[in-house]
């Protein structure tokens, strides 16, 4: 186990806790941690973050939108899957 960094450096990546974790955010919120881990890990950290920035703005509005929220909370357009 890790006690600092991310989870992408633990010898045990992806553990039994993530997998679990990663099959209920792939069905219900349509993302991957375990493929954002290795993204963070193949890109860096500066790459990955200005990935995210785009992913996870409104293609409407501009507002940063929650993982777990269908639609933006701005201004209400629906959110497309992110996988």
């Amino acid at each position: 186990m890790t006690r600092s960094g991310f989870c992408h450096e633990c010898d045990q990546f992806p553990c039994a806790r993530l997998k679990q974790l990663d099959k209920r955010y792939r069905s219900k919120y349509h993302s991957s941690p375990i493929d954002n881990l290795r993204d963070l890990n193949r890109m860096g950290p500066e790459v990955y973050m200005e990935r995210e920035d785009v992913r996870c703005r409104c293609a409407g509005c501009g507002a940063v939108v929650c993982i777990h929220s269908a639609t933006c909370k701005q201004c209400g357009l629906p959110l497309p899957d992110r996988i």
